[in-house]
């Protein structure tokens, strides 16, 4: 069974651009939380949406925005 899994790093990113986005509107920080988490759950249940990521590292690496917002990116 697959499962989500965020580095501490990764929480600290989420958490700091929603501050960012919250800034000038709160909710919008919290909308961008739940949709991060709806993207995560969307990625988990079709892993192979999402573009290919060229990288040496791993060559299997896809990316994928975060849904309405789409600067944001899941890797």
């Amino acid at each position: 069974m697959l499962t989500i899994k965020k580095t501490p790093r990764a929480r600290h990113d989420l958490v700091d651009n929603a501050l960012y986005i919250g800034k000038d509107s709160p909710d919008a920080g919290l909308r961008f939380l739940d949709a991060a988490e709806n993207t995560f759950q969307r990625l988990l249940e079709n892993p192979q949406i999402g573009s290919a990521y060229p990288a040496d590292k791993h060559p299997l690496l896809r990316c994928f925005p975060v849904v309405d917002f789409r600067k944001y990116l899941v890797f």
